[in-house]
């Protein structure tokens, strides 16, 4: 039997599972009051009861219906039947960057590019609104078919006023992508989300995680915690201006940060600006010449080695010119002797580089 047989009855005609979980699911259905495919995401019964889940799914929906922004997740409304509320949110065509990475490995650097810009944006949107979303990671962020990022998943989410629903000291999120201070027990602030962005980001082009500790769960508290530890430092294949930026991020000293999304924005900005200076410059390097030269063509080489190949037959020519006037005085010699007899009574030899004819009989030069 499935969650949603629990809220049978309603305007939705459901027709498939998208995804399941611990506390509920989420399903695509047909709204027959507005005409269009839905998501619902509903709640178990078996949790439902339970205060703080109830909260914060509530919670979740307060949060979306103060957002407005392409890659936040849109939400329709939130209702409640046998008692147990659902949200109505868009229905999107994609799946999320845990599964692509899972089944396609990492992802390209473009496609890098595009989803730190759109989630940096959503994350300026929520910052401006004192929202703070808490659980950054591949599985809640959405890449549709077009390629746009989607931040989901708002159950943690905390509007910076609000009163914290967790016993102190109790840790909330998932994680190997969670923020040093987060792990110190200190107050969630906007740069813990920027941490998670750049941890989720370098994981998604590496299918790795940044801190191979956190891999397993087996967390080198100590290490993470002292802020006087070094902050991991990416490299490798990875770009130079995605590098910054996740070196950006993964600080783990919160003021060394941006403070905001609105601020991360910025430096991604500038680092993209930065990149685009450094490529052009390369390309004229290499390609342009110099200010007042004039570029060499193929026409210019086929005359330099021509020039140079007929200062190398005149060279040779130089070296062989004292042994050449020696032949050509023997030959005169057998000549004067009647020795070089030729049937057409002329005899040809070369001297200073002019053919001269000599007509010769019986040994004798006329």
């Amino acid at each position: 039997m499935s969650i949603w047989s629990d809220y049978e009855g309603t305007r939705f005609k459901v027709d498939v599972c998208l995804g399941q979980g611990g506390m509920g699911a989420v399903y695509r259905a047909y709204d027959n009051e507005l005409k269009r495919q839905v998501a619902i995401k509903v709640l178990k019964k078996s949790v439902v009861d339970k205060p703080s889940t109830r909260q914060r799914f509530i919670r979740e929906a307060l949060c979306l219906s103060r957002l407005s922004h392409p890659s936040i997740l849109k939400i329709y409304g939130v209702e409640e039947n046998a008692k147990c509320p659902y949200l109505i949110q868009e229905y999107l065509k994609g799946r999320d960057l845990q599964s692509l990475v899972l089944k396609e490995g990492p992802i390209t650097e473009e496609q890098a590019r595009s989803i730190f810009s759109d989630v940096a944006s959503a994350l300026a949107c929520m910052h401006e609104a004192k929202i703070y979303h808490r659980d950054l990671k591949p599985s809640n962020i959405f890449i549709t078919e077009e390629g746009r990022a989607i931040v989901l998943d708002f159950g943690l989410s905390l509007k910076c006023d609000q009163t914290r629903m967790t016993q102190e000291g109790t840790v909330l999120g998932t994680a190997m992508f969670m923020a040093p201070e987060t792990l110190r027990g200190e107050e969630y602030c906007a740069a813990s989300d920027i941490y998670q962005l750049g941890l989720l980001i370098y994981y998604a082009l590496t299918a790795k995680y940044l801190d191979r500790s956190m891999a397993t769960l087996q967390l080198d508290i100590k290490k993470i915690r002292d802020p006087k530890v070094e902050s991991p430092k990416v490299g490798g294949h990875i770009p130079q201006d995605l590098a910054e930026a996740i070196d950006i991020c993964c600080q783990k000293i919160v003021q060394k940060r941006p403070a905001n999304g609105g601020e991360l924005v910025e430096k991604l900005a500038q680092i993209k600006t930065k990149a685009k200076e450094n490529e052009t410059a390369l390309v004229n390097k290499v390609e342009q010449p110099k200010e007042g030269k004039s570029p060499l063509r193929p026409v210019h080489f086929f005359w330099l080695m021509l020039i140079m190949a007929l200062f190398a037959l005149y060279i040779r020519y130089e070296e062989v010119k004292p042994a050449r006037k020696l032949s050509l005085q023997a030959q005169e010699q057998k000549i004067e002797k009647g020795i070089l007899l030729f049937p057409n009574g002329f005899f040809w030899t070369f001297r200073n580089s002019a053919f001269i004819g000599r007509k010769v009989k019986k040994g004798k030069t006329f």
